[in-house]
């Protein structure tokens, strides 16, 4: 019977490449392995059939499996899809929640990092600019607060304000009533105005000055002040910023001495001079501003510390006028009781000093013993404390707030052992009777252990002081002695140390508790006994001390006052105890900073052949600054990671050097983890060192310096310049820096070659270190000290890794390769005098006008707050970087002229040190010969010019007839021109530059000479004289022409060269050779102590004479010479000819500047203007005929250097 084709067909074995059960089930799932196996068994189920006659029962049998087998299919299938859907569901949900937390985080980062930003530009640019603009129609409101400070005897005080812009009136003076002046102090009154002025139509300008003028009525009716009032002192305040918004704040400002000058710019105020202690006190606001128009108290003991002193006031640390060094030292820990500092602002701790009571007065002095009787202090417990860092107990005799020195000349005080929290050795627990006798002042190590005894911190330890009190109480007036203590805990510490390591005494410790015991009675004789005292809050008051006025810290402390007789013998037996060991037996302290070497040389690679793949980590450290330039104060190191795109990698991070270190040579201690899924390979680690330059008082970048991350494989390993590629290794290793004077160009591509392309500081360098992160036990991420609370396990997990010391030869210098010239200046920068960080801090601190004492955390909180880098910071003056060496000398370099009078001639130029020798100008001009005096008969080089009259009288006949000679050159005959001129005065000090740049412009002829090098002794009135003369040739014979000349001024006052690319007017015609004998006298001896007083530059009396209208100084008008002066300690600098970036225009006339300069447009403009080449006679090559110039000036000056 013929059923027809059969429909299961398909599944044959010739077609069974097309169905499910070949399906490879490798990257299934359980769920979808479980269906594919069903959908096997379904294909094998329909292949049975396909071979049963249809219509049996065995068929119907095998279709009923196929149903159940297929629904059963169908079931799984849903329920797969459906945990497959939820499986989605639950991870979309969690991507989407880790999405919102993220974008919280960062939300909520960016806020605070907004806020900490505005909170730190609020504190460096003073007031903010409000909500809303300013607005010429509103106007602004002045609010006048108070004036402190004023004279005694003063009854009334106004204030006469007005608002200027360089001599013009933008606000018509007016004056503000006079108001009652109060008691402030024994010496002063200070008076509370509170009023207000609203001001309308000031013009926003950088340059309006609110100028107030302080004065002191007789009245306060305006009728009876006339001719009556007199005028105190006059201040100023700018109003509006470099955007012109309005200065909104308090400000608070000096009062400087009349007269006032309406026509002051911002520049001249530091020329004021202040009165002492004088302030006005006010604020500036919008109308109606919320922000400054309430004050919430009228009375200056409430608000005077809100109150800022605005920018044009605040001097450097020393002072604009003020020319001594100020030798600040910081105290020592054994002069910590001696210079206690007394708060004297806090009316809380005030105390007036406490006169003698009259019964020390009825009280006869005992009779003498002969007994010397000293004092015995014993230091037993401390009660109510459990610290967790080191502690230890400073005890002093003082009297009158002065240590007392002993028999001994000794200071009298001491200190216990170290009590250490964390140390394994306990202290015996000795009977409360026991004491244990201390020798030496300062314990070290050997007694340090763990004191604590449940809330009890035991010593048990006594100290003798060999001091006669009673008759030092009767030989200094009845003074009393009083026992100061002082408790002292070390602070936590910033990098990792092992706190149960015997060094660990050494440290930074800060005052916790205080308090002062009386020692004698009123007789003077010695109160011994067991004396229980609270311990208070720091700051320390002066003895005797009000308890009721101090805040207690529930601390109390057992000291044991007693009487004790010595003699001689003690004493000498005292001082045979705490004789030191000789040198051979003490310990050597280990060398923490540097080496004798300050430059030792180690090219060996240190990085590991290992491949940096994704999830590994960088640990970076920056371990210190080395030899920084002479205008440092406090450096911070600001840390940049940038790929080749300029893209930052990292967020920026910055670090302070540690306090203890010195400001050329900081030590940082900073470790930076870098943590990323993937880390650029073309990473480049970007480190920017900023200062506050003292010469200055203004934030300064001391420079860059910068190191890749990465290096590719192979035996020529170079660091990555693309993202692309895909296997690098780590750069680890300990490396020496250069840092970089020069500005760096952030443009694409950013790499490494360019940066180190750039001009080196000389000497300075810092220290890096790069390490790959420890990875977890897995190897799948990188570790970090997160993850470790404990800092005891950092150094085994390799988490840590501590400074190594320079000495040890760890640091790779394949970066920083010292030149000959460096190595020179090393042993001078070596013996420096360097002061601490902390003492830096502090003049900064003194030069904001803050008196008051700082813990570390505080100091490093305002050194955060203060020194910061901007957009706008400048480079520091390199002029400064190093003080003059005679040894390495000055060099110069006169790259050319600009816009010369006539573009058809030739153009020669001849320079010297003056005084020049040799005859070139007359050593002693007309008059003159009677007034050289010992410094003139020492100089070897003068000696040949006093040997007869005649001489001189050649000279001045050789400088009258130079126009008109003429010199003929013979061709081919030198040595017989030569021999013509021989008897001529021969001129070895004196530099020609003749070699031209033909390609130059006619109009700015160029020089192509190379550096020239003075090894002069300094002289501040040391110049370069520089005379430009035209050359032509008439019948082959050359006609010399006196064109102009300048000078070139080379020192600062104190001892800088003056290193720069500087455009300087011309002088029109012939050196005048009086006015370099003017200023060769700035320099005799005789005359050296006048002279010190004269703070005139060589350019100063230059100016001074164009200024005088019959000295025949004039300018040649427009025309210039471009000259490099470079101090030669920095080799390698200033290597651009006619460099208009760094070109110094301060020479030029102000009134004329625009049409001196030569900058970028005239430099593009001069492109299509006439070549100098165009000068050449047709028939003569450049070459020659500059030979032929030069020549002609070796032979008509006898240049004897130059044949």
């Amino acid at each position: 019977m013929d059923h027809g084709e059969n429909p299961f067909s398909i599944f044959t074995q010739q077609q069974e490449f097309l169905l499910q059960n070949e399906v490879r089930c490798v990257d299934l799932d359980e769920e979808e392995r479980i269906l594919a196996n069903l959908a096997k068994e379904e294909v094998d189920q329909l292949r049975i059939l396909s071979r049963i006659p249809i219509g049996t029962e065995l068929y119907r049998f095998k279709m009923e499996q196929y149903k159940e087998l297929s629904t059963l299919k169908s079931e799984m299938e849903k329920i797969a899809n459906e945990q497959k859907l939820q499986r989605l569901r639950r991870e979309f949900e969690y991507q989407r929640r880790e999405e919102d937390r993220q974008y919280d985080n960062e939300k909520w980062n960016d806020d605070q990092r907004k806020w900490i930003i505005a909170q730190r530009i609020r504190k460096d640019m003073g007031p903010t600019v409000g909500l809303k603009q300013y607005d010429q129609n509103d106007g602004l409101v002045i609010h006048w607060d108070y004036i402190l400070g004023l004279p005694k005897r003063n009854n009334f005080a106004q204030v006469v304000f007005g608002v200027f812009n360089n001599g013009d009136t933008l606000y018509t003076p007016k004056i503000v009533d006079a108001k009652d002046c109060e008691v402030e102090s024994a010496e002063t009154v200070r008076c509370i105005i509170g009023d207000s002025h609203q001001v309308f139509d000031i013009p926003p300008s950088t340059d309006a000055l609110l100028i107030m003028e302080v004065q002191l009525p007789f009245s306060k009716k305006k009728g009876d002040n006339t001719n009556k009032t007199e005028s105190l002192g006059w201040t100023q305040l700018d109003l509006f910023d470099l955007k012109k918004e309005l200065k909104r704040g308090k400000f608070k400002c000096p009062i400087y001495y009349p007269p006032t000058d309406q026509n002051i710019t911002i520049e001249d105020i530091r020329h004021l001079e202040p009165i002492p202690g004088t302030w006005i006190y006010l604020r500036i606001a919008y109308p109606n501003d919320d922000d400054f128009s309430k004050q919430k108290s009228r009375y200056p003991d409430h608000t005077m510390h809100e109150y800022i002193i605005p920018r044009i006031h605040l001097r450097n640390d020393l002072g604009y006028r003020q020319q001594q060094k100020i030798q600040y030292t910081m105290p020592n820990q054994d002069q910590m009781l001696q210079n206690i500092s007394y708060p004297d602002q806090s009316y809380r701790n005030y105390q007036e000093p406490q006169p003698q009571s009259n019964g020390y007065y009825d009280v006869p002095r005992p009779s003498d013993d002969k007994q010397k009787k000293g004092l015995s202090v014993s230091v037993m417990n401390i009660q109510n404390y459990k610290p967790v860092q080191n502690i230890k107990v400073l005890i002093g005799l003082l009297q009158d707030a002065k240590i007392v020195l002993d028999d001994n000349n000794k200071q009298c005080n001491f200190y216990t052992s170290v009590h250490n929290p964390n140390s394994e050795e306990q202290m015996e627990d000795l009977p409360q009777e026991a004491v244990i006798p201390l020798v030496e002042q300062n314990q070290q190590s050997n007694m340090m252990n763990n004191k604590q005894f449940g809330e009890i911190l035991k010593w048990q330890e006594e100290y003798k002081f060999y001091k006669n009190i009673p008759n030092t109480f009767w030989e200094n007036n009845r003074q009393d002695l009083y026992i100061g203590i002082q408790v002292l805990e070390k602070e936590p510490p910033k990098s990792i140390s092992n706190p149960g390591d015997s060094e660990s005494y050494k440290g930074q410790y800060n005052t916790i508790g205080w308090n002062f015991i009386k020692v004698n009675r009123e007789d003077g004789s010695i109160k011994s006994g067991l004396y229980t005292v609270d311990l208070f809050e720091p700051p320390a008051v002066k003895p005797p001390v009000r308890e009721d006025l101090q805040q207690k810290t529930g601390k109390m402390i057992d000291i044991i006052v007693q009487q004790y007789i010595y003699d001689q013998a003690s004493i000498l037996k005292s001082q045979t105890k705490s004789k030191p060991q000789p040198a051979s037996q003490q310990p050597e302290e280990e060398q923490e900073i540097l080496d004798n070497s300050p430059y030792i040389p180690n090219p060996k690679p240190q990085y590991k052949t290992k491949a940096f793949q994704k999830r590994m980590g960088i640990d970076f450290y920056i371990d210190g600054l080395r030899y920084l330039p002479d205008k440092v104060t406090v450096s911070r190191i600001y840390l940049d990671v940038f790929n080749v795109n300029y893209e930052p990698i990292f967020e920026q991070n910055s670090c302070l050097p540690e306090l203890d270190s010195t400001s050329f040579n900081p030590i940082c201690n900073f470790r930076l983890e870098l943590r990323k899924e993937h880390i650029d390979p073309s990473s480049i680690v970007l480190m920017t060192i900023v200062t506050l330059d003292k010469s200055i008082n203004e934030i300064r970048i001391i420079g860059y310096s910068a190191i890749p991350l990465f290096i590719t494989p192979g035996q020529n390993g170079k660091h990555p310049s693309s993202q692309n590629i895909t296997e690098v290794f780590l750069y680890s290793g300990a490396y020496q820096l250069p840092i970089f004077s020069q500005q760096i160009k952030r443009v694409v591509p950013f790499t490494i070659d360019k940066i180190y392309n750039l001009e080196k500081l000389p000497c300075a360098s810092i220290l890096v270190r790069i390490y790959a992160a420890p990875m977890d036990e897995k190897g799948l991420n990188a570790l970090s000290i997160k993850d470790f609370p404990d800092q005891k396990i950092w150094l085994s997990k390799g988490l840590f890794h501590p400074r190594p010391l320079y000495s040890k030869k760890v640091y790779n210098t394949s970066w920083y390769e010292a030149n000959d010239a460096e190595k020179k200046l090393f042993p001078y920068r070596v013996i420096r005098e360097d002061i601490s960080i902390k003492e830096q801090a502090y003049i900064i601190i003194k030069g904001k006008n803050i008196n008051k004492r700082f813990k570390n955390t505080e100091l490093y909180q305002f050194l955060d707050d203060n020194i910061i880098l901007t957009d706008d910071t400048k480079m520091i003056d390199m002029t400064y970087f190093a003080k003059y060496s005679q040894q390495s000398g000055v060099k110069f370099n006169l790259d050319g002229l600009h816009q010369v009078p006539d573009e058809s001639q030739i153009y020669v130029a001849f320079f010297s040190y003056n005084p020049p020798f040799g005859g070139f100008y007359p050593y002693l001009p007309d008059g003159a010969e009677k007034e050289y005096g010992s410094d003139d008969e020492d100089d070897p080089e003068f000696k040949p010019y006093l040997q007869k009259k005649e001489d001189l009288e050649y000279q001045k006949q050789l400088q009258i007839n130079e126009k008109q000679k003429v010199i003929q050159l013979p061709p081919d005959s030198t040595e017989v021109y030569f021999f013509q001129f021989f008897k001529q005065k021969i001129n070895t000090k004196v530099h020609l530059i003749s070699t031209l740049k033909w390609s130059s412009a006619a109009q700015s002829p160029q020089f192509d000479d190379q550096w020239s090098t003075f090894n002069k002794e300094f002289n501040r009135y040391q110049c370069i004289i520089v005379d430009i003369k035209s050359i032509t040739f008439k019948n082959i014979n050359p006609q010399f022409t006196d064109v102009g000349w300048t000078i070139v001024p080379v020192f600062t006052p104190d001892g800088y060269v003056q290193s720069g690319t500087f455009q300087i007017p011309l002088i029109k015609g012939a050196v005048n050779a009086n006015f370099l004998y003017e200023l060769r006298k700035k320099n005799m001896k005789k005359l050296r102590n006048e002279n010190k007083r004269d703070k005139k530059q060589p350019w100063d009396f230059l100016m001074e004479k164009v200024q005088q209208k019959r000295s025949g100084f004039k300018f040649l008008e427009y025309t210039s010479i471009i000259c490099r002066v470079l101090d030669s300690q920095r080799e390698g600098h200033l290597q651009q000819r006619f460099d208009t970036n760094r070109m110094i225009y301060d020479y030029l006339p102000s009134q004329n500047k625009m049409k001196y300069s030569y900058n970028e447009a005239v430099e593009l403009k001069l492109k299509e203007k006439k070549r100098l080449s165009a000068n050449v006679p047709n028939k003569e090559s450049q070459a020659n005929y500059n030979r032929k110039i030069t020549d002609a000036c070796i032979f008509t000056y006898n240049l004897v250097r130059y044949m």
